[in-house]
């Protein structure tokens, strides 16, 4: 249990050898967030989800909002579940299939043989909007992989279990998944021979990385499939595989400095670091994600940050390529200890107020450094889409940081301050993806809109919603306020829906029900308004008005106002229970993961993608010229020069 989490949910067993006194004590402290333990009869999916995740603030606001509201028709499955749960997708999605891709998407052909220029195109994606965030590869050696595969084609999926097919095979299923997102590009069909077919295909290509020792290509080849699985959000399963990677990291040692030791050439180290903070940042994404312990603590590590070397003897000039990497990093450090400040377990959880401030501190010493990289004076040249992600990291952070403090039991200075802090940076997360993928001047126009590729932006999207709906609740911001939001919130979920994950659409129900909650509960206080407002004028007709319908008149919004023109005014603030756009959750999910994917309706074509010269002037271009003339390290490998990742076009 050292090293546990919420340990006290109420199906977790300790032997209490304190005293009467001491356990009264400890009864008597403020209520805190708890995960949630599955454990019902005869249900195979017995299973522990953390109250990190926010499942103990879901199902507070679910059961806040349904006291004060009439139930609709229907239940949403969604006050249970955390996005990501892919192991409880039956419940979601009863009738999702396996297979992965639409018929449009790939093609069935038997073609073995792909030119390496049709490789670099098809991986565009993951290169533009992946391997900056993720640089765990090395970009000239992976044109290698295409290089040969292109002279030696592709073999059948169960004919092969090398690990270099694995890693191309990853980051092509990744770039597919990326251009249902993406309304500019060509809708090109992909060969099934670069692809992963099936989650399970995915997962399998992996099952000899057990016997076989443990090298940087093993490791690279399973964080290739477990980033594939999160850019999906399975992410159950990217948290298994992240058990393995974390072992497989250990052993090769990658949790040490690799500056330490002088065996290591300059590109090795540079390397190792690059692969280390790349599994641990999504390690903890998954463990904040999932509500679990983290994969490594932090007191094991003693990596430095990609730009802050502090075993190297002589002094290096930082990598400016590795800028956003630094920055991913440290966010992820913050998350992590986030977690263990709010989030451990009962017995080793540490009430220090002081250690809330220092994460305060290191937050606000980070978000500098973001500013001075993503301002547009800066030489850093951050892309639109890093600062979208990098600001909706900020948020997230605050939101993790601020949101237990809800579950106390007293509204005293904290938990007011915490709310308002959580209702800031929900509606920030919510208007910035949004103006997002709307574009600076609207739907229109959609020369300048951001497809939202990170994994937490569904998270994001949820927890930020529900925590408009619980202010409502509270009475802390205007119903109509959380009413528009939530459109908003329903937006972004549309788009995230296009990836073909069933968790944007099964938050989008969450939020639709409980929107649909909140206005009947609204329109049923202003119906009994009325009435009491009615009623009030018929005492008063009759000379008997009492001290009731004093207290109302002080309350009205003047004096001379008619009974009925208060009821009017007041029902004229509310929307109706159901936008037209946003039906309520009473339908079935559709029959598979894909089927309801429609581009076109959404995001019309446009031209307007850029360029990537890598000068190859035939089919017949090979990789070679690109690893053997530069540094590995010296920039092409990251390509940061980037005007703006999202649209891509390899000529």
């Amino acid at each position: 249990m050292a090293r546990g989490q919420d340990g006290d949910a109420p199906s977790e067993v300790f032997v209490d050898t304190h005293p009467p006194a001491k356990r009264r004590r400890t009864l008597a402290q403020p209520a805190r967030e708890v995960g949630l333990m599955r454990s019902v009869p005869g249900d195979k999916f017995t299973g522990f989800m953390g109250s990190a995740s926010g499942i103990f603030f879901i199902r507070s606001v679910y059961g806040a909002i349904r006291r004060s509201a009439v139930p609709t028709d229907g239940e949403t499955p969604g006050s249970d579940i955390v996005p990501g749960e892919d192991d409880h997708l039956s419940l979601v999605q009863p009738n999702s299939s396996g297979h992965l891709w639409r018929e449009a998407e790939f093609s069935h052909s038997q073609t073995s043989r792909i030119s390496f220029r049709d490789l670099v195109t098809f991986s565009g994606s993951y290169f533009a909007n992946w391997h900056p965030f993720y640089p765990f590869l090395h970009a000239p050696t992976v044109l290698e992989y295409f290089d040969c595969c292109a002279r030696n084609g592709f073999p059948d999926h169960g004919a092969s279990e090398d690990l270099q097919l694995v890693i191309v095979r990853s980051i092509m299923s990744i770039s597919l998944a990326d251009h249902r997102q993406s309304p500019g590009l060509p809708r090109t069909r992909h060969p099934a021979c670069i692809v992963f077919l099936s989650y399970d295909a995915a997962v399998d290509s992996l099952r000899t990385i057990l016997s076989r020792p443990t090298t940087i290509l093993t490791l690279q080849a399973a964080l290739s499939v477990q980033l594939f699985l999160v850019s999906m959000l399975r992410l159950n399963a990217a948290s298994r595989l992240g058990g393995l990677i974390m072992r497989m990291a250990v052993q090769l040692g990658l949790h040490r400095c690799p500056a330490r030791f002088s065996t290591f050439t300059s590109s090795t180290k540079q390397l190792r670091q690059r692969v280390f903070w790349s599994l641990y940042t999504i390690d903890r994404f998954l463990s904040q994600s999932m509500g679990l312990p983290l994969g490594l603590p932090d007191d094991d590590i003693d990596v430095c940050f990609p730009l802050t070397e502090h075993h190297q003897q002589a002094r290096v000039d930082p990598c400016r390529e590795l800028h956003l990497l630094h920055l991913v990093a440290q966010q992820a450090r913050l998350r992590g200890e986030i977690i263990e400040l709010r989030n451990k377990s009962l017995h080793y959880v540490q009430n220090d107020p002081d250690r809330a401030t220092s994460i305060i501190a290191k937050l606000g010493q980070w978000w500098n450094d973001v500013e001075n990289y993503i301002e547009p004076d800066s030489r850093c040249g951050a892309s639109p889409y890093a600062t979208i992600v990098l600001t909706l990291l900020r948020h997230e952070l605050i939101i993790s940081l601020y949101r237990p403090v809800l579950a106390t039991g007293s509204k005293d200075v904290a938990y007011n301050a915490a709310l308002q802090q959580c209702i800031s940076s929900a509606r920030s997360i919510i208007n910035t993806l949004h103006t997002a993928i709307q574009g600076k001047n609207g739907p229109q126009t959609n020369h300048d809109q951001l497809a939202l590729l990170w994994p937490s932006c569904t998270w994001a999207v949820w927890i930020s919603t529900f925590i408009m709906f619980y202010a409502a609740h509270e009475d802390r911001i205007d119903h109509s306020v959380v009413t528009r939001f939530a459109d908003k919130s329903l937006d972004i979920l549309q788009h995230l829906t296009l990836r073909g994950s069933a968790w944007p659409e099964a938050s989008s129900a969450a939020i639709r029900d409980l929107r649909a909650r909140m206005l009947q509960g609204s329109t049923q206080m202003v119906s009994r308004y009325d009435s009491e407002v009615a009623g009030d004028a018929a005492l008063a007709q009759k000379g008997e008005l009492n001290v009731r319908s004093s207290l109302h008149e002080q309350s009205l919004p003047t004096c001379n106002d008619e009974p009925d023109q208060v009821g009017r005014q007041r029902r004229n603030n509310i929307a109706p229970p159901h936008d037209a756009r946003y039906p309520p959750y009473n339908a079935a999910f559709d029959s598979s993961a894909t089927s309801n994917l429609n581009h076109d309706a959404t995001f019309p074509e446009h031209n307007s993608y850029w360029n990537i010269f890598l000068g190859t002037e035939g089919a017949d271009a090979s990789s070679t010229e690109y690893s053997n003339g530069l540094d590995p390290f010296s920039g092409f490998d990251i390509p940061f020069w980037f005007d703006q990742e999202q649209h891509w076009d390899f000529t």
